[in-house]
């Protein structure tokens, strides 16, 4: 029924009058680090890896081909239909928040899930930023303009 990268419009499809009550949030990543799992995925998980994949940094920068998942919460306009982003770097403090107008239980987080591809790879800290590089094509994409999204485009 539900999956991984869900789109909310299809689960506002399939239960509308439930999405509609619901408190609907997602988490989005800083752009560069974004990229940097994006590139690391196609550079090393199986099932990702293609002869064509970029095979440094640069070449992907170059590609200019980024992870941008705004349909995941958008509707066929373009607009946000869910009520907050949170920035996924401040996971373990938006929990509580999230508990708070869910009202479900607040757990620890025990796992990194997808963590097993980010090697070989440079890390946010050893890249010289090139956040503008990266930046443009999200501004381009729908809703990025949207002030739920200026906070990783700073």
């Amino acid at each position: 029924m539900f999956y991984n990268h869900m789109r909310a419009i299809q689960i506002r499809h399939e239960f509308p009058n439930s999405f509609q009550r619901s408190y609907k949030f997602a988490f989005e990543r800083h752009p560069v680090d974004k990229c940097l799992s994006h590139f690391a995925m196609l550079l090393n998980s199986p099932f990702h890896r293609e002869e064509r994949n970029p095979a440094t940094w640069d070449e992907y920068l170059a590609r200019g081909q980024f992870p941008i998942d705004t349909d995941l919460y958008t509707d066929e306009e373009g607009k946000f239909i869910i009520d907050k982003i949170y920035k996924y770097e401040e996971i373990i403090e938006a929990l509580p928040d999230i508990a708070v107008k869910t009202g479900v239980q607040n757990r620890v987080l025990d796992v990194s899930g997808k963590s097993g591809f980010r090697y070989n790879v440079p890390t946010l800290h050893d890249i010289p930023i090139r956040l503008e590089q990266v930046a443009q094509p999200l501004r381009e994409a729908v809703g990025y303009g949207e002030r739920r999204l200026a906070w990783c485009l700073s």
